[in-house]
């Protein structure tokens, strides 16, 4: 659960901080 929560993260932060 832990590697999904990092991955979900990792992509969360990089779409905001490509989107952004």
């Amino acid at each position: 659960m832990g590697r999904y929560q990092a991955k979900m993260a990792f992509r969360r932060s990089f779409m905001l901080s490509s989107g952004s």
